[in-house]
Order: C-alpha cells, then structure tokens, then sequence
C-alpha cells in the first residue's frame, strides 16, 4: 500500500523569501530551499568533506548515539514480545560516532548507527549561523540528526519542528492527527526515543494483527527529500500536529537539521 500514498505537494523555493500560503494548511515540500547552505555544499562533494566540515564546529561536548545489530535492518524498536529496546545507546565524542558511520559503508549489512537532535548550538556552535534558513521564525534553534540507512517507527513529535537534508535522502510518511486510533500507539510509559510510537512497523505492517492501520495509510502522506530540500508542517503550523514516520534510504552518512520552533512563534500559522 505505501506505493499508493499521496504524494505531498512540492513547490520551487528558488527565489522564495517567505513562506506561501500553501504551507498553512498541509505538509509541503520546499525543493531546494537550504541548497545555498555550505553543509550542503560539503555533503553533496563526500561524506568526509560533510564530517570534516562538521569537525570544524563541534565543541567536545559529547553526543547521545544510538547503535542496532546488523540483524535489526535498521530499525530502532522494541524487541519481539518484549518492551526492552533492540539498541544500545552511549555517549561517546561526535568525530568517533562520525568514523564508526564511514567504516560502516562498504558493509553490505552495516550495524544502524544515529544521532538523533544533537544541539547545535550547544555542540556545533556557529553551524546553525553558517546555515541559516529563511523559512523559520527568529528565535528557533537547530538540531541535528547524523546516521546511516535507519528506519523510524511512525510518531508523534514533542515539539513543532521542520526538517530539512543536508546530505543523502529520507523519506518522510506523514498521518493526520484523525488517524492517531488507527496507528495503534504503544504504552506511553515507556518508548525508544519518549515521543508516542504506532507499534505498526510501517514497511512491513502486519494488518492481520493491526487491521485499522489499513486505514491510516489511506489517509497518509509521503514526500522524499534529497539534500538542499525542506519539508514544512511536519507539525509546525496548520491546523493539528502531524504524525509521520522517517526512512533513511541509503548507505553512508546522512545528514539532516530540524529547527525546534517555540510555541510562542506559532502566532503566525
């Protein structure tokens, strides 16, 4: 069924200095809108021009990285019949985490390795003003998400937030907040990451045990981003949060940046 999803509408940001008026009201795909970015520059010359430009900026302070066996495939989730996690999480110092990802390329069956909403201002000082963006209101902060091909289960973000690629390409499927009974949310007092999670594994839903979830996904949206583009109302403004799933789809060091945007900003959605 994830062949028949709609697709989420994409505009040409070439140019665009604001926001338009389709951004309001559903998800939309802003085609090239960071690609003047430098990080963006870097990534698309190699995956260690995109790690040595990161290193230009990083701080010492260390980062939270999440790392799954090979026979996971790549998703980060509960283990079968069990609230225990299929992953590990440790600290450890960004370049570290950085090599271990470019080690892990030429593995046909690489170990999924992520770093999920590192701070940039607290860890990247200074990134977040080489790369600003346009689209945000003042005062939002920057996040980054560094890993390889990752599979994340469908939910539903704490926070309003955009996401933009800086470097390989993710895919995004995206649920109206009407949908949240047919995505079978997990017991709240324990999750992967402490966002609600559909228990559904989205490419490969066992509808027979999930069966509304079926239905979902007739409501559901899909976009695809490569590097330089920005997908907005991931639930940033409009008229209900969006719950959405996120596929990294290829080998290698991927890079994406999220901006957490603060409530009080929202006033002019």
């Amino acid at each position: 069924m994830l062949d028949r999803l709609k697709r989420v509408q994409e505009i040409d940001a070439t140019g665009l200095e604001g926001l338009p008026d389709e951004a309001s009201s559903a998800p939309l795909v802003l085609r090239g809108a960071v690609a003047d970015w430098p990080f963006v520059r870097e990534a698309r010359r190699s995956d260690e021009a995109a790690v040595a430009y990161l290193g230009r900026f990083y701080n010492g302070r260390p980062v939270s990285a999440l790392v799954a066996a090979p026979t996971e495939g790549g998703r980060f989730f509960y283990r079968p019949d069990s609230k225990a996690m299929n992953f590990e999480t440790a600290p450890g110092l960004l370049p570290d985490v950085l090599e271990a990802l470019l080690d892990q390329r030429a593995d046909p069956h690489p170990a999924a390795i992520a770093m999920q909403a590192v701070s940039a201002p607290d860890c990247l000082p200074g990134l977040e003003e080489e790369n600003s963006n346009r689209f945000v209101p003042e005062g939002s902060h920057a996040r980054v998400w560094i890993g390889n091909a990752v599979k994340i289960n469908t939910h539903f973000d704490l926070t309003y937030n955009i996401a933009c690629v800086a470097g390989g390409r993710r895919r995004f499927t995206l649920f109206p907040p009407d949908q949240i009974e047919n995505l079978y949310i997990a017991p709240l007092d324990f999750t992967p990451s402490g966002a609600p999670v559909s228990l559904v594994q989205l490419t490969n839903a066992d509808h027979t045990r999930y069966p509304r979830h079926a239905e979902a996904l007739r409501h559901a949206w899909e976009a695809e981003l490569g590097p330089g583009c920005e997908l907005h109302n991931l639930s940033v403004v409009g008229p209900g949060a969006r719950v959405g799933a996120g596929n990294v789809l290829d080998h290698g060091l991927r890079v994406g940046a999220g901006q957490h945007i603060p409530d009080e900003a929202l006033r002019f959605s």
